[in-house]
């Protein structure tokens, strides 16, 4: 078995670390996760903790960034998956709200906290990642424009406006109790959203 160099040895670690930083932040929210916790997480000393991270708020970003890049891998490999305009749009819709609610509401936990060099870094990625995924949406309006399935007379901004202004409820900075109220609320609403818009810009006939 071919062994690890010693930068490969590196990284691991500090992948380790990361994902022990998910799960602790996951669990105990921003405020109430420390590095004792994360060090413990990750069977590693704090010593070694602060040989890769100079601190709480370091740790913190890396572990948001990674969390964002399995955020769009999973959409975006799920709607690569499915066939057809309208099962894609289903999926791109659908998908992000609950993720964002079981994987990212940290983020907005912790801008209550964060020194301001780091806020103005939370919102430039949080604000990365709604390009990205407007992006996603003006990529599949293409699609569908493509395939002949979209009405010409329905523009992208309207369509944008719409699913932004959806997605944007699940990044409320609530409590638990009121998040999970205004969750189930959305879930039992989007299927009769994305039905609505789409029967607003499908072609007819």
């Amino acid at each position: 078995m071919e062994e690890l160099s010693t930068q490969d040895t590196l990284e691991l670690k500090k992948a380790t670390i990361i994902q022990a930083a998910m799960e602790v932040f996951a669990k105990n929210g921003y405020a109430k996760g420390s590095i004792g916790d994360i060090a413990a997480k990750a069977e590693i000393g704090k010593a070694t903790m602060y040989y890769y991270f100079d601190s709480k708020e370091a740790v913190f970003m890396e572990a948001v960034k990674l969390a964002y890049r399995r955020f769009f891998e999973v959409i975006e490999n799920q709607v690569a998956s499915l066939e057809g305009f309208e099962d894609r749009f289903r999926a791109l819709v659908r998908i992000p709200i609950r993720y964002i609610y079981d994987h990212l509401p940290i983020l907005f936990e912790a801008r209550n906290s964060f020194p301001a060099a780091y806020v103005a870094e939370l919102e430039a990625l949080q604000e990365k990642g709604r390009q990205r995924m407007r992006d996603n949406l003006h990529r599949l309006y293409l699609e569908g424009m493509a395939e002949n399935k979209i009405d010409d007379r329905f523009g992208f901004e309207a369509l944008s406006n719409v699913v932004h202004d959806w997605m944007m409820m699940a990044e409320l900075n609530l409590g638990v109790q009121e998040k999970q109220i205004i969750m189930q609320k959305l879930e039992k609403e989007q299927d009769l959203l994305i039905e609505l818009v789409l029967y607003g810009i499908l072609k007819r006939g």
